[in-house]
């Protein structure tokens, strides 16, 4: 806030000139307090929305929409840019809250649900590996066993029970 506005926020008027002070304002604490301890008093008591950004913060229930959008479309090519725009708000800045969020980035949460369905079905159902990987939305059972031996260091066929 400009010395101006600060000082005539402090005692309501116009602020008188100075040589004293280095902007040509004289300001005392006499003054100055009353008006600061105001414009700190507004400041606590600002709804929490208006602070952070106009509610642009990751809220328990925006993560919560994203997460189930990625987990219905999890077999679906899912780009930075259509997750954020589930709750309106640019990529790079979803990015950064779902990492504060969660630990991991948004990428690196799709392929672990991805692995988790993954093995789910690989448990329950007879489906190639294949076509599983497709089903979970790997481009192919290749990639699937990369990350899925990253995650769980086995691969698939290892995880699924003999038939």
């Amino acid at each position: 806030m400009a010395w101006e506005t600060l000082s005539a926020v402090a005692y309501g008027g116009k602020p008188s000139r100075s040589a004293a002070s280095p902007r040509g304002w004289l300001l005392s604490t006499t003054e100055l307090l009353p008006g600061l301890l105001s414009i700190i008093a507004d400041f606590l008591t600002m709804p929490i929305s208006t602070i952070t950004f106009n509610n642009r913060s990751l809220t328990p229930t925006r993560l919560q929409q994203v997460i189930d959008y990625i987990n219905t479309h999890l077999d679906q090519d899912l780009s930075l840019v259509q997750i954020a725009g589930v709750i309106n708000i640019s990529p790079t800045y979803f990015a950064s809250l779902f990492k504060h969020a969660t630990g991991i980035s948004p990428r690196q949460y799709v392929i672990k649900q991805r692995v988790e369905r993954a093995k789910l079905l690989l448990s329950k159902t007879d489906l190639m590996i294949a076509d599983i990987a497709l089903e979970v939305g790997f481009s192919s059972q290749s990639h699937l066993n990369q990350h899925f031996k990253r995650l769980t260091s086995m691969t698939p066929k290892q995880i699924r029970p003999s038939l």
